[in-house]
Parts: structure tokens; sequence; C-alpha cells
């Protein structure tokens, strides 16, 4: 019998996206598949549009009281019956081949995590692929997911039985990275595999969790990291090191797609660690027109709402 896969999707005053969400889950061509549908307490539509859709697969929980995202995702997983978990947020959007796609991967019982390719799009319908030129790492990615982080939340399943081999699941301390905590950490006990093909939608838009709380996006990725553990010490400060630097580029990165000039050279002044690359970034927020130029060269820098 094929697996059950166990759809995780939370939702807080998602009405807006949340009709279209939904039908990209109802109408995929895998079927042995439930929806735990977490309402995080909201005060909009959202629970009489999930209502509509009269499906017996999809199962709404309502938590009572808002939660942080964490904590919220730790209890939609609680609730969860199947073999593999996969997840949607209300704004996103699956191809109706998605589960159908990824799941012949984990026939390979080593394989703990499987992701696909993804169209980031905003509402001007601006849209890039996530890999492009470059694909990602498969097998054995442990170091590289710490380094630089490349898996987005829809394009993701997961072996439960690894989830499970774990201390825990969600960590509740992280509202925004608590994705990157967990796949982290499964990659450590199991192997990844990508499929190639494009199955989910990403949609980049000014409420976006990432996009609203920076400061505590970035606040969290240093938590982590400060957390962060190895056996081999010598990987364990190169880890930390690569961590630290992309985080500061992306920083550097978002000031500049938002016009925040004088913000983002006094932040890369402050950080500056000499590399070439560092030295680049920094002659680059010292241009004149440079998030004209960013955004051009940038690429996603056309999909960044501005704040």
């Amino acid at each position: 019998m094929k697996p059950l896969v166990s759809i995780i999707m939370n939702c807080y005053n998602g009405e807006k996206y949340l009709e279209e969400a939904l039908l990209s889950i109802k109408n995929q061509t895998y079927q042995n598949w439930e929806l735990i549908f977490w309402d995080n307490n909201s005060i909009d539509n959202s629970k009489k549009i999930f209502e509509n859709f009269k499906e017996n697969r999809f199962k709404y929980f309502n938590s009572g009281k808002s939660s942080g995202l964490g904590e919220a995702r730790l209890k939609a997983y609680n609730q969860c019956k199947g073999e593999l978990i996969a997840f949607l947020d209300v704004d996103d959007l699956w191809d109706e081949r998605k589960l159908e796609k990824q799941v012949p991967e984990f026939k390979n019982e080593k394989i703990g995590l499987v992701i696909c390719n993804t169209l980031l799009f905003n509402n001007k319908e601006q849209s890039a692929l996530m890999y492009q030129k470059k694909l990602p790492p498969i097998g054995n990615v442990y170091q590289e997911l710490i380094r630089n982080y490349f898996v987005s939340l829809e394009t993701l399943i997961i072996r439960k039985k690894f989830i499970d081999e774990l201390e825990y699941s969600f960590d509740p301390k992280y509202d925004i990275i608590h994705d990157l905590d967990l796949v982290s950490r499964v990659s450590k006990i199991s192997d990844l595999a990508y499929v190639s093909d494009t199955l989910a939608k990403w949609r980049i838009h000014e409420k976006g969790e990432s996009w609203k709380n920076l400061e505590k996006t970035n606040f969290e990725k240093r938590v982590f990291i400060k957390n962060f553990k190895d056996d081999n010490n010598s990987i364990l400060k190169k880890t930390k090191k690569n961590f630290l630097e992309n985080l500061y580029k992306d920083e550097i990165k978002f000031l500049l797609f938002n016009g925040r000039k004088f913000d983002a050279i006094k932040l890369a002044i402050k950080n500056f660690q000499f590399s070439f690359n560092n030295f680049l970034i920094l002659i680059f927020a010292l241009i004149p027109f440079s998030k004209f130029f960013y955004k051009k060269i940038s690429k996603f820098g056309k999909l960044y709402p501005k704040l």
C-alpha cells in the first residue's frame, strides 16, 4: 500500500489565498493523504473557507488561543498519522503531481528528506525558479544545510520515522526558523533526495513572516548557530563561520532591496571581516544607485517586497 502523507497547513487569518492553497492539495493525483489544518485562532473567514470544501481527508483543529508558529507546527505535527510529513502554508501552492513525483523517492530507506524545485512569485506575477543553473546538493547534506540553508518548506517531505528518532520534533522557541532547526537535525541521520520537476510555488509578499520580522529571524538564526554542536571541532568552527557570513550577506541584501542604503553600509562596516566577497559587498553598498543595480543582478531581486 502507498504510504500515507500527512500534510501540515498552519493558518492564522489566511483567507486571502487559502482557497487556492486548499484546492492545490485536493487536486493531488496521489490519493493517500490527510490534511492537518491547524487554525491558530483566526478571526477572519479561514474556517468558513475550509468548511466549504466538504473533503473527509481535510481535518480541522483550532488552537483555542494564538501561539508562535513553532509551537503551532509542533501541535499540528502531533496530530499526524502518516509515514511521511509534508507542508503547505496558506499562501503557497502545489502542482497536482507533487506527491506523486516525490513519494517514490522514499523507497530508498536511507532517504529522510525529499525536496523539489519551486517557483518563487509575487502578486505582480514576476517569478524565478529557486534552483536554476545550480542544483541543490543531495545525499548527506548536513554540513551544506548549516552553512547555507537551501530548503524551501513547501517543497519538503520528511520521513516521520527519522523525526521520531530525534530528541524532539519542532522546537517551540523558534517562531520563524523552526524548519531550519528540524531539517538540519533530520539531515544528520538521513539522506536528502531532489526531484528536479517544479512542483511547488512560493509566494513572496509583504506579509510573509521573514519579511515582516527580519530582526526576529536573524535573532533566531544567531540563537540556532550558537547552540549548534558537532563532534568534529574543526568542522564546527568552519560551519559556524560560514553560517554567520551568509547571515550577514542576507541582511545587507535585504536592506539594499528595500532602499535602506545607509543602514546597509553601517551593517557592512560593523560586521566586516576581510574576504574578497565581503569586500565586494561593502563596495557595492557604497556605490550610487546600489538598490537598482543589486535588484538587476540578483536572482530574486525583482521579487522582494518593499517594506
